[in-house]
């Protein structure tokens, strides 16, 4: 498919600006990905009108202009007169610069080129498209064919060798290495020198993401191999030689454990093994006769083996530490690696990512407390398939989500109807929950829209790119600060009730509303304040190979460690501090009140009046365990789970531990209001009285009728 999208830039001086011709010899090495926007960027590039981007020569760094702007800063507006299916770069001389689709030429791309309709024209083949190569470049062909996967030659006559490769491993990874490894029959003229270039062999390498719920692989390969490798969870497996390159072929492999090619570790003894590199090899002859079925084997330095017919071992070069970088034009995040398709000319590029870290581009990262649902359920919503044909975890996923909705609304509703009345707010606990209990509701709301909205984002029935940003922007963030507000909220519960337990009848009701009010508003600030850095840095990454948009943080270079450092710790803060109060607040209330009973009532044992207290203030002291039980999950599990380290780990746990994080939110009315007998009075009469204001509507409304 030919498209016009950006892919990089390119800046070269001229030299001898005085001459009036300039000849530039330069080879573009066109990199296989769009080139990414820098975060930090040294220039002021309008936000809605430009990108900031860097040359992929120099470094330095410019801002990119939408159509129909320019200007360093891309503020000055002009006229593009381009024909409408051509891109506008800018202006020159007061004459718009237009690139033209492929079967357009001319300043504003308004002449039509047929030149591929033409009779005697080269014509391709197995789908090819045809390219008109520029008029003004005098050239023997005049066209040129792009291939599809699977085709290569002049007119895509040729089918390249296709590899299949069946996947039946016990252990399930998210993508492979395949090295093919050609002989080209030249023998070093100075063999025995030890160079790191061992061997008259060439190897290319290659990456292959292994789709989910698939267990084949299928390469395309255009070059002579002889031998294929495939590296497979930090494992080598050999799993085709051929003493002669078959073109066009169509292979059929399976990766197994027994075509696994052990390390030499594994075949040494110890002492063999610690000896120096040039004198271990001399014995690698001994695997191979030792064990007869044995076909492959490799150490950790230098060498790959093949043991022979007659069982000796034929080994050469491999490079195990091999740096793998697109040619410095390394797009992967994160310390990802990234693979090309061919050194040369590469047309397209992978990334294989480090631990903790997903995506094509290894943008999504599965480390730190509360994995957002991007992260858990992405790569298990599939594009472009019904919700009845996903799997189990979407599905069920779903359910849980309109469950909790419907009970966490029921239970914002009927909190709200209680502590709206002035008697459930004669102290500052009244001012908490009432904010908790309004603030579940929206939370309830944020809650279910975030799951529908993923799911209809990666399954590509939402592609408009300014709402995508809108709700990046927005869920998340709320998401985040609404969880930590009502944790900090049922904490300041848990600290006024220890307080009031402490001061007794000096406790003033009113004194703790007016702090109330003022609490309420400085924890939404510190809340908000300590969070609003991710907002302002979300941003949507396109994965074309997927077809799937994600939203993702991207912190300046300049002071990206330091921002996540930040995060990092204000999250465990706003985490693990609620959940120390209120475990605090449990204890401390059980130990003040029996203290007090038992200075007057002395001749009554500790242990009875602990049991005294506890069922006359169980409602002091319900709340803030019901809490630490809803929390102590949450604790185990964002310690216990390191990260998500591929998309096909199970992700039950991680669903456990983000339904499990709504819970509080949820169970509101359960934790503060039954377990009180002014709240549940409250609640009584709140009850009736609605329900006498709906009979007197409904009356109403009857009669108007009739």
């Amino acid at each position: 498919m030919v498209t016009l999208k950006y892919r990089a830039s390119w800046t070269f001086p001229l030299l001898f600006s005085f001459l009036p011709v300039h000849r530039l010899p330069i080879l573009l090495v066109v990199p296989p990905v769009t080139m990414s926007p820098r975060s930090n960027c040294p220039i002021d590039c309008h936000s809605k009108r430009g990108q900031c981007v860097s040359f992929v020569n120099t470094g330095g760094s410019f801002c990119r202009c939408q159509s129909g702007w320019t200007g360093p800063s891309c503020t000055i507006p002009y006229k593009c007169n381009c024909s409408p299916d051509s891109i506008c770069l800018g202006i020159w001389k007061n004459r718009s610069i237009c690139v033209c689709p492929i079967h357009k030429f001319g300043e504003r791309c308004y002449l039509g080129n047929n030149i591929c309709e033409q009779t005697g024209t080269r014509k391709c083949q197995n789908g090819g498209t045809c390219i008109p190569r520029d008029h003004r470049i005098t050239v023997d062909k005049p066209t040129v064919c792009a291939c599809r996967d699977g085709f290569h030659g002049d007119s895509c006559q040729y089918n390249e060798t296709r590899i299949d490769i069946s996947i039946q491993m016990p252990n399930k990874k998210e993508s492979l290495l395949v090295h093919f490894i050609t002989d080209n029959f030249k023998v070093s003229l100075f063999p025995y020198i030890p160079t790191k270039k061992w061997g008259a062999h060439e190897r290319a390498t290659t990456f292959k993401r292994i789709a989910l719920y698939r267990d084949i692989v299928t390469i395309y390969w255009q070059n002579p191999f002889h031998l294929l490798f495939v590296e497979y969870d930090h494992n080598m497996y050999l799993l085709l030689t051929q003493l002669k390159y078959t073109s066009s072929a169509h292979y059929q492999l399976t990766l197994k454990p027994d075509r696994r090619c052990p390390s030499i570790r594994e075949l040494l003894n110890r002492t063999i093994f610690n000896f120096p590199l040039l004198r271990r090899v001399k014995y690698y002859h001994i695997p191979c006769q030792q064990q007869l079925d044995l076909e492959c084997f490799h150490d950790e330095d230098q060498f790959m083996c093949l043991c022979t017919y007659d069982h000796r071992a034929n080994c050469f070069t491999f490079d195990h530490r091999m740096k793998y970088d697109c040619s410095q034009l390394n797009h992967c995040e994160n310390g990802g690696q990234c693979f090309q398709n061919s050194a040369k000319c590469p047309t397209a590029a992978r990334c294989a990512c480090p631990k903790c870290y997903l995506g094509t581009r290894c943008q999504l990262s599965t480390k730190g407390f509360g994995l957002p649902l991007d992260v858990i359920l992405g790569y298990q919503i599939l594009p472009a398939r019904s919700f009845f044909h996903h799997s189990l975890p979407v599905k069920l996923s779903a359910v849980v989500t309109i469950m909790m909705f419907i009970f966490g609304l029921i239970n914002g509703i009927l909190s709200t109807v209680t502590f709206v009345r002035n008697n459930s707010r004669e102290v500052g606990c009244g001012i908490y929950l009432l904010t908790a209990a309004v603030l579940s509701i929206f939370t309830m709301v944020v809650f279910v829209l975030k799951y529908f909205l993923l799911f209809a984002t990666q399954s590509q029935w939402i592609t408009n790119r300014g709402y995508l940003s809108c709700q990046c922007i927005l869920i998340d963030f709320m998401l985040k600060i609404c969880l930590q507000i009502e944790d900090w909220l049922y904490a300041c519960v848990a600290v006024e009730r220890i307080v009031s337990v402490a001061k007794g009848v000096h406790f003033k009701s009113e004194s703790s509303r007016k702090v109330a009010k003022w609490i309420v508003l400085l924890v939404c600030l510190i809340v908000i304040g300590t969070s609003i850095q991710e907002p302002l840095y979300r941003t949507l990454i396109i994965d074309e190979d997927e077809g799937r948009t994600w939203c993702v943080v991207r912190y300046p270079d300049s002071n990206s460690n330091l921002l996540i450092t930040f995060t990092s710790v204000t999250t465990v803060i706003h985490f693990i501090s609620p959940f120390v109060v209120n475990l605090l607040s449990a204890f401390g209330i059980i130990i003040i009140i029996a203290r007090h009973q038992s200075n007057l009532h002395k001749t009554v044992a500790m242990n009875e009046h602990v049991q005294r207290q506890l069922r006359r203030h169980k409602y002091l002291i319900i709340s803030p365990i019901v809490l630490v039980i809803l929390g102590l999950p949450r604790i185990i599990l964002a310690f216990y789970l390191e990260c998500l380290q591929s998309a096909y780990d199970s992700v039950s746990i991680y669903l456990l531990g983000y339904f499990i994080s709504f819970l509080p939110s949820i169970l509101l009315f359960v934790a503060f209001v039954l377990p009180s007998k002014l709240y549940k009075t409250e609640f009584k009469n709140s009850v009736k009285i609605h329900w006498k204001l709906l009979q007197q509507v409904t009356s109403q409304r009857r009669r108007a009728f009739i």
